[in-house]
Formats: structure tokens, sequence, C-alpha cells
């Protein structure tokens, strides 16, 4: 073989070489920034024989990602004048307007793992932290039900939600 047939030959090789090497590389999608952290205060108050009582409260943040994919959250809870209290964390909520349920989809519900309060919460005190990542992440939602005994004889509940939509 000449060397001008070896030098083309090789040149065709690396050429080949070169352009398989490009397409086995995949770019990674980079990550969406974080919009800023959007600060919520939730309440949950029932009435009954003359008196108002505040059941629990939720404060904490909400923080979507640019991206429109993903959100994370801290919530404070407090339980206060309650027997129980109840959060669910969902995403993706809708409201029926007539009947007033939600459908959603739910992230985490249920009881808190309490702990003992500092102030401002005086009975008892949880922190919730999480991350959602779906597809189309719409809306944020919180819901806190909480009860007590009404002049110790009757439970009354109330809930009390949180809708935060998703600015991206």
């Amino acid at each position: 073989m000449s060397k001008a047939i070896s030098r083309r030959l090789a040149s065709t090789v690396s050429a080949v070489a070169a352009l398989s090497g490009a397409m086995l590389v995949t770019p990674t999608q980079a990550h969406a920034a974080w919009g800023s952290q959007l600060p919520f205060t939730e309440v949950a108050n029932v009435s009954g024989g003359g008196s108002n009582y505040q059941v629990g409260s939720i404060h904490g943040w909400v923080q979507f990602d640019s991206g429109g994919q993903d959100a994370r959250y801290s919530l404070d809870v407090c339980r206060q004048s309650a027997y129980v209290v109840y959060v669910t964390v969902a995403y993706n909520a809708t409201q029926n307007w007539s009947t007033g349920a939600w459908s959603q989809t739910v992230v985490s519900s249920g009881t808190p793992p309490w702990q003992s309060a500092t102030s401002p919460c005086w009975n008892s005190e949880a922190t919730l932290t999480g991350t959602i990542h779906a597809a189309d992440l719409a809306n944020f939602h919180v819901q806190l039900t909480g009860g007590t005994f009404v002049n110790g004889q009757s439970l009354v509940t109330d809930d009390d939600d949180y809708l935060l939509t998703n600015p991206y």
C-alpha cells in the first residue's frame, strides 16, 4: 500500500471513530433553577360553646423549580388546643366546589411525628420536609385538620387548606 492510501485510510478511520464517539456521548439535562421560597401560614380554628379554639397551625415555605416539574417544602406544624391534628401534603389539587372534595395526588397524610413544643407553639410540634417531582406540577396543597372537644362533650373539627399555584 502506498503512503498516500495509508494516510487516507487512517484519516477516514479516525473520522469515523470521532463521529462514533460523539454519537455515544449524550448530553445530560441540566436541572432547572430553584425559584424563591414562598412562605405561608395556615391556621385551623374550631368554634363551639361560645368559644373559639385554635387547634393547629402550619408555618412553612414551598419552592418550585423553573422547569415546572419539581417542588420542595418545609412545614412546621403546631398542635395546639387539639385532640388530634392531621396534615395532608399533595399536589395537582382541584376542588369540587359543590361538594368541597379534593382530587389530588397525595404525598403524605396523617398525624405527624410530634415532639415537645417550643415557642410560639405551645403543645407539640413537628417538621415535615420533602421534594415532589411530577411531569406537570400545577400546584402545592396542604390541608390541616384539627379537632377538639367543645364543652367536654362533642368533638368539633375544622379543615383549613392552603393552595399555592406553581408560578412556572
